[in-house]
């Protein structure tokens, strides 16, 4: 039986997740005919998680935490490559013969690791954005009537009649209040 998971006494998704992997990729080498894949303690956290779930069994959920290994500064998501590839090799998991990364594609994909948290942001921006500009104003409001509008931005939208609160938040003059004054005049409207 190759099992894993929250049946062994373990509680994370990632603990589950591990187990599910070396469980399937046990069972794969049992139907070869070729020996199973073991990690021992000193190979990464995945052999420390399962030796620990063998050896010690569980009492409660069971959670691979970095201190339960004695090795945790060899075992560094830095180096996982260099301890994991030779295993990956000799159970047909790693590409041996991997083509070589033209330049441009290598620092594409440094760049999108090392800016991913302001991308994100960006995302959110670029939602925000859209969603502004699907908000329609209609082309006959009275801006007058808009009560607690500054004069500047009654003014401004007054003479250039956005189409939509994107176009409107843009217009040098109308600021982040004025808008929130218009949304809500616009909620009321409704």
């Amino acid at each position: 039986l190759y099992g894993a998971g929250q049946f062994n006494g373990s509680s994370g998704y990632e603990e589950a997740a591990v187990q599910g992997f070396v469980a399937g990729v046990n069972a794969a080498l049992k139907l070869k005919g070729r020996p199973p894949f073991i990690l021992r303690r000193s190979d990464g956290y995945i052999g420390t998680l399962i030796d620990d779930l063998v050896t010690k069994g569980t009492n409660e959920p069971y959670r691979m935490m970095t201190s339960r290994s004695e090795y945790r500064l060899l075992h560094r998501q830095d180096n996982a490559d260099q301890r994991l590839s030779a295993f990956g090799l000799e159970i047909g998991l790693v590409i041996p013969e991997r083509p070589a990364l033209d330049r441009a594609v290598c620092c594409e994909a440094e760049l999108n690791l090392k800016y991913e948290g302001y991308i994100k942001r960006q995302l959110k921006q670029v939602e925000e954005f859209t969603r502004m500009e699907s908000r329609r104003l209609p082309e006959d409001l009275d801006y007058d009537q808009v009560t607690g509008l500054r004069l500047e931005a009654r003014e401004k939208l007054k003479k250039i009649r956005p189409e939509n609160f994107g176009q409107a938040s843009r217009i040098s003059g109308v600021s982040p209040a004025d808008i929130s004054v218009l949304m809500v005049y616009m909620e009321n409207r409704k």
